[in-house]
């Protein structure tokens, strides 16, 4: 059974604190794959990058040979590679098509305001947009399973 749930946006507009709330009642199920596929990617990068910090403490604090400090420099720069590649990826259009097509199917067609990247990338805190997104996306999901998930 779907359930509506109503989701408050904090933003900032010239300095100056604001809410909007937001009613969710319908996800489809693409954008709960496109979210998944997201979250996918970001942990990809996210895992590079800690594996650069990780080879960086190796390198610094261990007595290597040669070879193996090699072999460190050469992941390294894969775990660059990585991290880089998320950047051109698209990651941040992605996101910013998903948060539309959940307003579309959910009647915010028409709210100028919801439907511009500016506002999402100027006004909204990237993790504020990650919390909207995951609660809208999994709002269905009962407590129990969301428990096995994590």
């Amino acid at each position: 059974m779907r359930t509506k749930r109503n989701y408050t946006i904090e933003y900032r507009e010239e300095g100056e604190h604001k809410e909007v709330e937001i009613e969710i009642d319908f996800i489809s199920n693409r954008v709960m794959k496109d979210f998944s596929d997201l979250i996918v990617m970001g942990n990809v990068a996210e895992a590079a990058y800690n594996r650069i910090s990780d080879i960086n403490s190796i390198l610094a604090g261990e007595k290597l040979t040669e070879e193996q400090k090699e072999q460190y420099k050469q992941e390294s720069v894969r775990c660059v590679d990585k991290v880089m590649e998320f950047n051109d990826n698209g990651y941040f259009v992605k996101r910013f098509e998903i948060l539309k097509r959940i307003l579309i199917d959910n009647g915010y067609k028409n709210d100028e305001k919801l439907m511009s990247l500016d506002f999402w990338e100027n006004c909204v805190d990237p993790k504020d947009q990650l919390k909207f997104m995951t609660l809208a996306i999994y709002k269905d999901v009962d407590q129990k399973k969301k428990l096995f998930q994590q």
